[in-house]
């Protein structure tokens, strides 16, 4: 009786090739917190370090008087490089991360200094691009209505997904960083 209740379970444990049912496979492509910001701050420092170029692509706009077209140029392309830089740096540090070889207290320590470096960077990028939004809207298109209202939805659109990747990102931070120590053994 045992032995045919153990070959009962065994069949509905697997099919008809051997294989486990597919519930309860494992999933090898499931990304972990670590692969995640990874791979955010890898897009973004090459969507940066591409649009670093692209904005050389304002010094022949028209719709920009000539001395703002090099201005807003330069400091599209100063923005973009900060950001660029900022998100490389951000990648190597993670990226140093073994978890099979450093101990949880140095992943959770490394974790919790590039979140510290992520906001920091952030009080310095965030009005950089509110300083972006001016030149387009005061300096840039100073006749052209429509071209304004595109900076503006552009904007908040913007404002819009970077705050939900923001939210993404810090959550992945949470998970890396989570430990059963107490705020003080980490100061």
């Amino acid at each position: 009786m045992e032995l045919d209740y153990l070959k009962k379970t065994w069949d509905s444990t697997t099919g008809v090739g051997g294989s486990f049912k597919s519930d309860m496979m494992i999933d090898l492509t499931r990304k972990t917190s670590l692969d995640r910001l990874l791979g955010n701050y890898r897009r973004f420092a090459d969507i940066s370090f591409g649009m670093t170029v692209f904005s050389l692509l304002f010094l022949s706009n028209r719709l920009f008087p000539q001395s703002a077209g090099i201005w807003i140029t330069l400091y599209l392309m100063a923005y973009f490089l900060t950001t660029g830089l900022i998100d490389s740096w951000l990648y190597r540090r993670l990226k140093g991360i073994d978890v099979c070889r450093m101990s949880v207290r140095e992943v959770a320590l490394t974790a919790i200094e590039c979140r510290k470096r992520h906001h920091q960077c952030m009080f310095v990028l965030i009005p950089f691009a509110i300083g972006i939004l001016y030149l387009l809207l005061f300096v840039g298109y100073e006749d052209l209505e429509s071209a304004k209202i595109g900076a503006i939805v552009g904007g908040i659109i913007g404002g819009a997904v970077g705050i939900k990747k923001y939210l993404e990102m810090m959550k992945d931070y949470r998970i890396l960083s989570k430990t059963d120590w107490t705020d003080d053994a980490l100061d």
